[in-house]
């Protein structure tokens, strides 16, 4: 599927107009990609795009290649994981999961700023990818504190059980916002040779607070602290 960004819209074009378009967006499938030749050979891309383990930014010669990889919601049934390449004017995605298309889709219904550009949707990309983590990381808090109250009322059952599995929680959760951290870091070390200078930059002005605090028998505080900052890169804070 390919998208061009052109007059502040994203929407859908061929193979050719995405091609000799300034801005433009790209979805494959694996099987999509390893069939796609002539993409791969004008850009030299040649990276390992099933093998996602976490997430990740590479600079190479001409372009950067990432990986993310999503861990599980509960909800979900497995991880998610897709690959991207950025190239000056070009974004590629691989993804045999749909979730990739699942985001373009949200950008699209919702409502773009005037002077919309490649930079402006990669930034709106990676806000969809994290929004809905409030939400769970609110569900996660909103457990802790039952657990709390249960506790000094001694009612609770299994306390150790369900703390060491909320702590696993807590851990897998930390190792996928700092991998993110390092992402964004080094998406903004290399913005200058892929996008309009500083344009990440004055795009990064929101941010995302999350603090979540359980009080174990030793009366221990874990907080978990994620945020976006003027930078343009992800900070965590882990206590």
């Amino acid at each position: 599927m390919f998208y061009r960004i052109e007059k502040d819209r994203v929407e859908e074009t061929s193979a050719e107009n995405w091609e000799s378009g300034q801005s433009g967006v790209a979805v494959f499938t694996h099987k999509e990609w390893e069939e796609e030749m002539d993409i791969r050979a004008t850009y030299l891309l040649g990276q390992r795009e099933d093998n996602i383990h976490f997430c990740k930014l590479e600079s190479h010669a001409n372009y950067l290649f990432g990986t993310f990889h999503i861990p599980v919601k509960r909800e979900h049934e497995k991880n998610m994981g897709f690959a991207f390449y950025i190239l000056p004017g070009k974004l590629i995605f691989i993804d045999d999961n749909g979730l990739v298309q699942a985001h373009i889709k949200k950008i699209i219904a919702g409502k773009v700023h005037s002077g919309y550009n490649l930079e402006k949707f990669f930034y709106d990309f990676l806000i969809s990818l994290i929004d809905e983590d409030l939400i769970y990381l609110a569900v996660l808090e909103k457990e802790i504190t039952k657990m709390e109250e249960s506790m000094v009322e001694d009612e609770l059952k299994d306390f150790n059980y369900r703390m060491l599995h909320l702590k696993k929680e807590i851990s897998r959760l930390y190792r996928y916002y700092s991998q993110l951290a390092d992402l964004g870091e080094n998406l903004y070390e290399n913005e200058k040779e892929f996008f309009e200078k500083n344009s990440l930059n004055e795009l990064v002005k929101d941010s995302i607070n999350i603090t979540i605090h359980y009080k174990d028998k030793s009366t221990k505080t874990v907080a978990v602290n994620v945020s976006l900052n003027d930078k343009g890169d992800f900070v965590l804070n882990y206590e």
